[in-house]
């Protein structure tokens, strides 16, 4: 019985350490910092606002609901 137990733990183990753990590894080379920094594309600048007179009238209306 205490064979069979020793048997599987080192099965349990090699299978940790060979097929767990370098996939595992793989993981921490990759970054996700250049995918987060990325700038909303929903968000309009400045410069997108006033160059548009429909544009202008729409901030201007949100910014009354705001103080409103």
């Amino acid at each position: 019985m205490k064979k069979v137990f020793i048997e599987k733990t080192k099965r349990f183990f090699y299978f940790v350490v060979y097929i767990l753990l370098p996939l595992g590894g793989g993981w921490v080379g990759v970054s996700c910092s250049d995918y987060l920094d990325k700038e909303p594309d929903t968000e309009l600048t400045t410069e997108m606002v006033f160059e548009n007179r429909d544009k202008v009238y729409s901030w201007l209306a949100t910014i009354y609901n705001v103080i409103h």
